[in-house]
């Protein structure tokens, strides 16, 4: 499906969104680390059958603008919070993969009366784990190191890592990622964000447990989906986040790794709408 691109300002950042079909409650679609809304390519059609679905390219990724912030969790939900705001928009339901899972599963515990149900793909939330790909960016002096190194090409490498059925990988995806994160601005944001949330040893302790002492409090109901060969954050990670939210549903993929909604799109799409319905 193509999609057209849309622009608003959000405190005074240009953000792209994409957004399709009609419905009372809209879907809002996350992105992880280092991606943006052509990520959700292969999902858009189906869900917008029956639903307004809003796909953004968060603050820093994608074509949207990006600002020298920290970009911290809060940063991004506070960022969330004022872009439905800009689109008059007070009641939704968040699908968020990845780091986009994290961002999404926060905002519906600082912002529990505007979402109604919560959809977290794989999310790094349930463990202080990062892996060392990643935790590089934590070390000191890397901004200096990694000009020095093909940079676009680290990113795609990152993302191949990702998929377990690589076959899935659209040209025309691959050909964005590559595009949006081959700026110095694209590479100085995944560096503050992995440096604001993480360290050399993983998930800071706050930002961890920002999220992890408030879950008793999340009333909504939750569907968590994971690949079981995911090589980004293990599966095993899935059956924590299901005993520290014991009204989750758990929906594991086989021969799927780290990118459930391309890998495995149409059982993606068929069980986000059995769990809308």
């Amino acid at each position: 499906m193509q999609c057209l691109d849309h622009y608003v300002k959000v405190n005074g950042s240009q953000i792209r969104y994409w957004d399709e079909g009609q419905g009372d409650i809209p879907l809002i679609l996350v992105h992880g680390f280092a991606a943006c809304i052509e990520y959700w390519q292969y999902n858009i059609s189906a869900l917008s059958q029956h639903h307004r679905v809003i796909a953004v390219d968060l603050l820093g990724f994608g074509k949207s603008d990006k600002p020298a912030i920290n970009y911290s969790v809060r940063d991004f939900t506070q960022f969330l919070k004022a872009f439905l705001e800009t689109l008059q928009i007070h009641e939704v339901v968040l699908i968020g993969h990845s780091i986009g899972g994290s961002i999404s599963l926060a905002f519906a515990l600082d912002y529990p009366e505007t979402v109604k149900k919560l959809v977290l793909i794989a999310p790094p939330a349930f463990t202080q784990k990062v892996p060392l790909a990643y935790r590089l960016l934590c070390v000191p002096y890397m901004d200096k190191i990694l000009p020095l190194v093909r940079w676009p090409e680290l990113v795609m490498l990152l993302f191949r890592r990702a998929a377990y059925r690589r076959e899935r990988l659209s040209k025309a995806l691959s050909q964005a990622i590559h595009e949006y994160n081959r700026s110095p601005e694209s590479m100085a944001v995944l560096m503050h964000l992995m440096q604001t949330n993480s360290d050399w040893h993983g998930l800071r302790e706050e930002v961890f447990l920002a999220i992890k002492n408030r879950l008793k409090t999340l009333t909504i109901p939750v569907l968590l989906m994971w690949g079981k060969r995911d090589s980004i954050i293990p599966v095993s990670c899935a059956e924590v986040g299901q005993q520290l939210i014991p009204q989750m549903e758990l929906c594991l993929f086989e021969d799927c790794g780290h990118l459930v909604q391309i890998e495995m799109a149409d059982e993606f799409n068929d069980r986000v709408e059995q769990f809308l319905n």
